[in-house]
């Protein structure tokens, strides 16, 4: 692909010159894109959750898991054909085999856990916050749960996603669209 000039627009879109925008000839990918929103909503919501003393701040991480069962938005977006791991998984859940299950989520976990995903279910938190389904505090918990690295959350919503793809829970919405 042919190198753009400093003065040429940048590819990005934002309509800039290159040498005022990226600066180089690729622009940030978007799993770059979306690690850097996820910082940047877990920075700005933090400061809410400093008024909590530590078994406050414990209790309501605590309740962070629970928000996949609030809305379909919360499970996490499998991909069309899934991975080993995610199949293992979904056999051990469709056997409602636990043990087997606990030994396929880190496996399952690491293979989709990306930023793309993270930022995904930061929205869908704040979206459940914006429709006033939990409360502002829950809501930066589970954002910065999410921004901080925490499995919590996006066990809980890849788990969620197998359960819902094997049948094995029901959609209160009567609406289950397939990968």
């Amino acid at each position: 692909m042919p190198q753009l000039g400093r003065l040429q627009r940048c590819r990005c879109g934002s309509g800039k010159r290159t040498k005022r925008c990226c600066g180089t000839s690729t622009c940030p990918v978007p799993a770059e894109l979306a690690k850097a929103e996820l910082a940047a909503l877990g920075n700005s919501l933090a400061p809410s959750l400093s008024r909590f003393a530590d078994p406050e701040l414990h209790q309501l991480l605590d309740q962070v898991p629970e928000l996949v069962d609030l809305d379909p938005s919360m499970a996490w977006c499998l991909p069309r054909l899934l991975p080993e791991e995610i199949e293992t998984l979904r056999v051990a859940i469709d056997d409602v085999d636990l043990e087997a299950v606990k030994e396929a989520l880190p496996a399952a976990v690491s293979a989709l856990d990306d930023p793309i995903g993270r930022a995904r279910l930061a929205h869908a938190v704040l979206g459940l916050r914006d429709t006033r389904r939990i409360g502002p505090d829950l809501a930066a918990a589970g954002v910065v749960d999410l921004a901080s690295g925490s499995p919590q959350l996006v066990t809980a919503s890849i788990v969620e996603a197998v359960r819902v793809d094997v049948g094995a829970t029901a959609r209160t919405t009567g609406l289950l669209l397939s990968r």
